[in-house]
């Protein structure tokens, strides 16, 4: 998802702690501070819901995969079905 796809509500003020030569770097170069900030926040934060919601739903995927390995998927019926019922 881009930054412009995602509503982030209304912006607030906060102060963070960044390397001063990273910043004079980064006005140097054009680049928007405040911008870059959001986007790397909005990137970690994805990145952990992420990897929450995977925690919080391994045992159902889990369950998912070994179902597979048992039975198989219905694309693996329709494949042999094909296979055996093929016109020559």
């Amino acid at each position: 998802m881009k930054l412009n796809d995602m509503d982030l509500g209304e912006k607030k003020r906060v102060n963070v702690t960044v390397s001063s030569k990273l910043i004079a770097d980064a006005k140097a170069l054009g680049i928007n501070v405040s911008q870059s900030a959001e986007e790397g926040l909005m990137k970690k934060v994805r990145e952990a819901k992420g990897a929450q919601w995977l925690e919080e739903n391994r045992e159902a995927l889990l369950a998912h995969n070994e179902w597979v390995k048992k039975h198989g998927t219905f694309g693996d019926r329709v494949r042999a079905w094909k296979k055996k019922h093929a016109a020559v």
